[in-house]
């Protein structure tokens, strides 16, 4: 990784925190799987570099399995990769700890960016998020309600909190009678105090795009109140 930065070259050291069986392109290699590599940035596409296996290959034929975490550092951030490396990320979230203490987490591991570096780096994460949902819809549709409780790739709108929605709502496939769309379309919506609170504004005359119950505060308020979400 240092060589490559120091030829200029974009480069991040990978780790994966749950070790798994290393596979090729070219099978089982029979060693035993690496905790951390290099990925290189070539002309849009991540390639992986592994000296201590000897592999120099595009990611896409590469797997590892009972993967947990796979993290990508890259000098400005830190990314979950996981997609990349297995074509089950379900399990791999079933292994993992249960609330948002991960993203959070990795969140906080750089200082925010500011100006043109800023948005090279939002350019070069957009293209990648692309890519790694893509991987992530490798795994086919759960079939069961249970599997798709919690999916990191799938969900319903019975499976989605109060104060979301799914937009655009593009179905990818039926699960159990249920429509299934992809859980990286649910956004989280607020009402129009809750967006005054952060500074925002609802614009005049825009149409909230979901009605919830209003949370009782007192014993005299009536059932039929309700709350519009924007």
């Amino acid at each position: 990784v240092a060589l490559c930065r120091a030829t200029g070259r974009q480069s991040r050291l990978v780790v994966a925190l749950t070790p798994g069986t290393l596979l090729t392109s070219c099978g089982d290699t029979g060693a035993a799987a690496p905790t951390m590599w290099c990925e290189i940035l070539d002309e849009g596409r991540w390639i992986i570099v592994d000296c201590s296996v000897g592999v120099v290959e595009d990611t896409k034929q590469l797997q590892l399995l009972s993967l947990s975490y796979v993290v990508g550092f890259s000098g400005l951030d830190a990314r979950d990769v996981c997609p990349r490396y297995t074509v089950t990320l379900s399990a791999a979230h079933s292994r993992r700890l249960r609330g948002r203490w991960f993203v959070d987490a990795l969140r906080e591991l750089y200082p925010p960016l500011q100006g043109p570096e800023l948005a090279k780096l939002q350019d070069r994460n957009r293209e990648e998020d692309e890519v790694l949902l893509a991987l992530a819809r490798r795994e086919a549709v759960p079939k069961t309600k249970t599997a798709l409780q919690g999916h990191p790739t799938y969900v319903t709108e019975a499976n989605i909190g109060k104060f979301q929605v799914i937009r655009p709502k593009k179905m990818v496939g039926v699960s159990a009678g249920q429509l299934v769309y992809l859980r990286a379309n649910v956004q989280t919506v607020r009402s129009g105090q809750a967006w005054f609170r952060l500074g925002r504004s609802v614009t005049p005359g825009q149409e909230p795009v979901k009605r919830v119950s209003k949370r009782k505060r007192r014993r005299e308020q009536q059932e039929h109140e309700h709350e519009d979400l924007y």
